[in-house]
């Protein structure tokens, strides 16, 4: 190869690498905490993405498989702090998926965190959100979040908006549309899963 073809061989692996979206560097305040307490995760740099390319963040066990979508918090670009309620001991760890929601996990950062104590049973626990509650259900259904076969592709990344009249469902309402007994398990009126 010639110098002047090395030269643009360097230059077009340089545009390629600074093209890529590089994952977002987190930490955590504390890697040993008590049960009822938070995990706080920070960013250092303001989240980036296009809209096929969200962050979600959860505290799961450290023994979960990393397809495990539960507790998922899917990350505003303006997120630079998330706090994460350890309700349970254990060995657990905050893991950062990215991707979002062109694949429903791909894991990018973990960081391990050791929850000590009793659970927490305080008789006035948060209810599951209706998100939470429509993410276990699709899971459970081995659905992607749309509720659609997993792989599924999507005309502007979303099945939610309606190009043609401007019209935009929730996420609920469109899973729910395809399968109404998710009415019976999440209900948004009652602001949880019952």
């Amino acid at each position: 190869m010639s110098r002047p073809s090395k030269v643009w061989a360097v230059a077009g692996l340089l545009t390629f690498a600074l093209a890529c979206d590089a994952p977002p560097t987190m930490h955590v305040d504390k890697s040993t905490l008590a049960t009822g307490g938070d995990v706080v995760v920070t960013f250092e740099q303001p989240l980036t993405g296009r809209a096929t390319n969200q962050y979600w963040v959860a505290l799961q066990p450290a023994s979960a498989s990393t397809s495990d979508t539960t507790g998922r918090i899917v990350l505003e670009r303006t997120d630079r702090t998330v706090h994460l309620r350890a309700t349970a001991p254990g060995d657990f760890e905050v893991r950062l998926h990215g991707n979002w929601p062109k694949v429903e996990q791909h894991l990018l950062a973990r960081i391990p965190v050791k929850v000590e104590g009793w659970p927490v049973k305080t008789g006035i626990e948060p209810k599951v959100s209706v998100e939470e509650c429509l993410d276990r259900w699709l899971a459970a259904q081995k659905l992607d979040a749309f509720g659609s076969p997993q792989g599924t592709a999507y005309a502007g990344g979303s099945p939610t908006f309606d190009e043609t009249s401007g019209a935009a469902l929730s996420r609920y309402d469109h899973v729910a549309a395809k399968y109404p007994g998710l009415r019976q398990t999440c209900d948004p009126s009652l602001g949880a899963a019952h």
